[in-house]
């Protein structure tokens, strides 16, 4: 989406080594785990990024307790793991209704580090920054 990593090739390897791929779809202010393959339909949201179009709907603190890890996108981030997203706090709610263990990892481009993103009670950062030069752990 806009000048984010491109992330279809990770898709479609993952999906070829057996990993179930879950895409967001949003409804009602929250995210909803869609199963994603190769060729599913996508549809364009108003704000310009692809969701699935259908799918087997998946429990988000299910799916995540059984696979432990979550891409996130962003805008920008800092090395303590707090993210800039586009203001919806879509993935933040995400994240505090199935955090238990499960990695939260956002890739990104280097460029997009800025010093300090600014937090409110509900933001919640992620455990690792993968960029095109470097992982950074942030927990």
């Amino acid at each position: 989406f806009g000048s984010e990593v491109e992330t279809a090739p990770l898709l479609d390897r993952l999906h070829s080594r057996g990993t179930t791929v879950a895409l967001p779809r949003t409804r009602d202010g929250d995210i909803v785990p869609i199963v994603w393959t190769p060729g599913s339909p996508m549809i364009e949201t108003s704000f310009g990024s692809r969701e699935p179009t259908d799918g087997r709907v998946l429990q988000a603190r299910q799916f995540l307790a059984e696979h432990r890890r979550a891409q996130l996108p962003m805008v920008g981030f800092d090395d303590a793991g707090y993210r800039l997203g586009y203001g919806g706090g879509f993935y933040d709610r995400l994240l505090v209704s199935a955090r238990d263990g499960t990695a939260a990892v956002a890739i990104a481009f280097g460029m997009q580090v800025v010093e300090e993103v600014p937090t409110g009670p509900l933001d919640r950062p992620v455990d690792a920054i993968v960029t095109e030069d470097d992982v950074i752990r942030c927990r």
